[in-house]
């Protein structure tokens, strides 16, 4: 949310019409989403563990499928109440939707 630029790792595993997210981002905690695919856009929200008082941030992201990567946007809450943007590249193809 700082605006900063990061890398890491993103799993995403389908169950029938659902899509689980886990995002592996440094060393910060690990985080786990739920999405859904209409069309050629995949909608996913998630949340922080909380943290040592108990605050949670929560979040949601919004890709575009495009061959090869998605193309997204995300926000949090709390948070600076700005869009920051996100491009996840595939390792392995990208299961299309049904």
């Amino acid at each position: 949310a700082s605006g900063t630029t990061y890398s890491g790792i993103a799993i995403i595993n389908r169950k029938k019409d659902v899509d689980l997210v886990q995002w592996f981002i440094g060393s910060g905690p690990n985080f786990v989403g739920v999405g859904m695919r209409q069309g050629d856009t995949l909608a996913v929200s998630w949340a922080l563990p909380p943290d040592k008082d108990g605050a949670m941030v929560r979040g949601i992201n919004l890709y575009q499928i495009q061959p090869g990567r998605l193309e997204g946007k995300w926000t949090t809450l709390p948070g600076p109440g700005v869009h920051q943007t996100e491009t996840l590249i595939f390792l392995k193809a990208f299961e299309k939707d049904k």
